[in-house]
């Protein structure tokens, strides 16, 4: 039965406002880079889920606990790995970036999805991780472009990694005890 598979959810939450703040920043400071050929750039909030979901329960963790139902909407299902872009990256002129952060770093917000699903009732969640997705509207942006974008403003190198395009989800894994002790 596939509904008892572990699977890996995505959902990005946009702001419903025509003119984002946190969006505007971004845009402010690309033109400030000297990235002119930037028409528009959108933020979005980025989560990943592994586990079980029930029926339901993906569209209750969307409006619950990963977005503001007033302020956001939120786009997901299934993350595929690979070359199939997510909804709407295949667009003439909009690139993605996506960032995420490096393995090993702590992400807090993805500790507390995981707990507040539980308090929700939600038992089939194993692991989540966040990020950030750019959505850049430009018809003359290269790829080069999109790197510099990137390095110099969207990701920071010593915590992030990025992605030109859909980024891969990377979970944190569990610490296992053991066995052993030193003396000194």
């Amino acid at each position: 039965m596939t509904s008892d598979l572990i699977q890996i959810y995505r959902f990005a939450a946009r702001s419903r406002q025509a003119s984002d703040p946190r969006s505007a920043g971004y845009l402010a400071d690309a033109h400030a880079l000297g990235m002119e050929a930037v028409r528009r750039l959108e933020c979005q909030d980025l989560y990943f889920i592994e586990g079980v979901l029930q029926p339901g329960e993906g569209g209750r963790i969307a409006r619950e606990l990963l977005s503001d139902p007033i302020t956001q909407s939120v786009d997901w299902g299934h993350f595929f790995s690979g070359d199939s872009p997510p909804a709407g990256q295949d667009v003439p002129g909009v690139h993605v970036i996506e960032v995420a952060l490096r393995p090993g770093v702590t992400d807090p917000v993805a500790e507390q999805i995981v707990r507040s699903a539980g308090v929700l009732g939600i038992q089939g969640i194993r692991r989540a991780s966040t990020g950030l997705r750019f959505e850049i509207t430009g018809d003359t942006l290269t790829r080069d472009d999109l790197l510099t974008l990137a390095k110099r403003l969207l990701a920071n190198a010593v915590i992030h990694r990025y992605a030109l395009g859909q980024i891969e989800p990377v979970f944190p894994q569990a610490a296992e005890a053991s066995a052993h002790s030193e003396t000194l």
